[in-house]
């Protein structure tokens, strides 16, 4: 059987329903204490599940809709151009799918730790801002 197939998501809405919603709204309300427990939220998120939705983060519509159809002209682009934009250190950059990478030394593990590495980073008028 392909892997794809037999590891396959049965029930969409059901692993729709696992993913963290973490809402950022009491933060930029000013409630004592927000940030905190939103921070441990994110890093549950992060630790455990590898990605959230974020709800009330203050992002306009019209700045999402813009990353979007700028995600889908970039996508859209000849393989070759999208090759051109190099993973940097930071992973930021163009991997193909089915494709993958080697660190320039091998990632290893310290008995007693998680393994964990979040990343995020801001673009702004091409400027590319790391939080």
């Amino acid at each position: 059987m392909h892997l794809f197939k037999q590891y396959a998501v049965a029930d969409d809405e059901a692993a729709a329903r696992m993913i963290p919603v973490i809402d950022y709204g009491p933060y930029f309300a000013g409630e004592p204490g927000a940030l905190d427990r939103i921070a441990a939220e994110v890093a549950h998120a992060c630790e455990n599940v590898g990605f959230f939705y974020a709800l009330n983060h203050g992002v306009g519509d019209e700045v999402i809709e813009r990353a979007f159809a700028a995600s889908r002209r970039f996508h859209a682009l000849p393989l070759e151009q999208k090759l051109a934009v190099k993973l940097n250190d930071n992973n930021i950059g163009y991997l193909p799918i089915n494709a993958s990478c080697r660190a320039p030394r091998p990632c290893t593990r310290r008995p007693g730790r998680t393994k964990t590495r979040a990343s995020l980073s801001v673009t702004i008028a091409g400027r590319t801002i790391p939080t």
